[in-house]
């Protein structure tokens, strides 16, 4: 690739022109004023006018900034070499386009001749790993009400996350497993089915259970996962697949394969985008993710956890979000987290209820038993009474309905 460098007339250093050091003044009340653009040395900082830049222009020389490929030739041509453009022309188009990120693609593609980088929203994952606590999958928190697990199947291994999660969406991550396999065989699976059984206690002893399990079948191995799950269904496992663009976590039924299998088409932007949204959470409470100290749960894990990046496109000329994983890294640990995320919704279950103990059921009156109830000898005093039988004419026929008597 070859850049245009130029010499400058003050001090005589070789640059290539670029747009950070085009600068202009501006009113104190911050009116930017275009016409007095110009360019500015980056080694002395002196000021050319554009007859400088275009003097500039005219010794300057293309200069290849790797030399060591022979036979092919690019060049980078910027809007700022071109004679017949002023800086003062360049200024109002950028300041026209700098607050729409398709207007400002447009003109950086055109004038400056570089590529767009779009605005990216991520998580630095090495803050993360500062802030482990101490339990274990054995020593959980007591404020863990429901376990759930998500599961990625790779071509050698599969690599299995499991949640707690308490009241108010506030979660613990308490494991996470490599299990290497090929899983067309079946020795994989079943160190799978160990996992998932494992029984995993709290600090006062209480024993819970993952309660729901996602399982990815949209790679090689879709028929081994659909077996799997369909064999294991009254324990919870069920085969996912990930979806993009905006639809809920959890959809509202299932889907059927062409073997009539049942499978569940699950929104994975719109759970990366709650896993980072509970991520960048500071304190604990409400949505916050908990991690534990050392295991798994290393450099490497929070690396995939925060590996990709959502951009905000254009398309016609409306934004669309689009999430992005760099080349070369991997994402297993964001992958099972959603799955698991999945799993929550799944279940439908309000874990920020108040449990309320029942009020202690009145024993009928003997002297009143409730109309038309047997007597009182013929069903035990701690039993609610049999709902009573009401007959009503509804269009010239008898309907038998029954009322069950509520109690306080």
């Amino acid at each position: 690739m070859r850049h245009y460098q130029v010499l400058c007339h003050a001090c005589g250093h070789a640059q290539a022109l670029v747009w950070s050091n085009v600068r202009w003044d501006k009113t104190p009340d911050g009116k930017h004023l275009p016409a007095t653009a110009h360019y500015v040395c980056e080694s002395c900082g002196a000021i050319w006018t554009d007859a400088d830049r275009h003097d500039a222009v005219a010794k300057g020389q293309w200069v290849a900034s790797k030399p060591d490929v022979i036979g092919v030739a690019g060049f980078h041509i910027t809007g700022l070499l071109s004679r017949w453009v002023a800086l003062a022309d360049i200024v109002p188009e950028f300041l026209m386009s700098k607050s729409d990120p398709s207007l400002l693609q447009v003109w950086t593609n055109t004038v400056l001749g570089e590529p767009f980088e779009p605005a990216q929203e991520t998580v630095e994952g090495s803050s993360l790993l500062r802030r482990g606590e101490n339990y274990g999958p054995q020593s959980i928190l007591d404020a863990v009400k429901l376990l759930t697990a998500g599961v990625d199947v790779q071509g050698d291994r599969i690599e299995v996350q499991i949640l707690g999660f308490g009241a108010f969406e506030e979660s613990w991550a308490l494991r996470y497993e490599v299990l290497p396999g090929d899983p067309a065989q079946r020795q994989v699976w079943d160190l799978l089915d160990n996992v998932l059984a494992e029984p995993y206690r709290t600090e006062a002893g209480r024993e819970l259970r993952v309660r729901v399990t996602c399982v990815d079948s949209g790679g090689h191995h879709q028929h081994q996962v659909l077996s799997y799950c369909g064999l294991r269904r009254s324990r919870g496992v069920l085969a996912i697949k990930g979806v993009a663009g905006p639809r809920p976590i959890w959809p509202a039924r299932s889907s059927r394969t062409r073997t009539n299998a049942q499978i569940f088409m699950i929104g994975v932007d719109t759970g990366k985008d709650v896993v980072y949204s509970r991520l960048r959470i500071q304190k604990p409470g409400p949505g916050y993710i908990h991690f534990p100290i050392g295991g798994a749960f290393d450099a490497e894990y929070f690396a995939q956890l925060t590996s990709e990046a959502v951009q905000t496109r254009f398309k016609e000329g409306r934004p669309y979000r689009v999430w992005v994983l760099p080349d070369g890294r991997r994402n297993e640990a964001l992958d099972t987290a959603v799955y698991a995320l999945a799993a929550r919704h799944a279940t439908r279950i309000r874990l920020d209820l108040p449990l309320v103990s029942p009020k202690p059921r009145s024993a009928p009156s003997p002297e009143a038993p409730p109309p038309g109830a047997p007597p009182a000898a013929d069903y035990p005093p701690d039993m609610p009474p049999p709902p009573q039988r009401h007959a009503r004419i509804r269009r010239g026929r008898v309907v038998i309905r029954s009322a069950f008597m509520m109690q306080d």
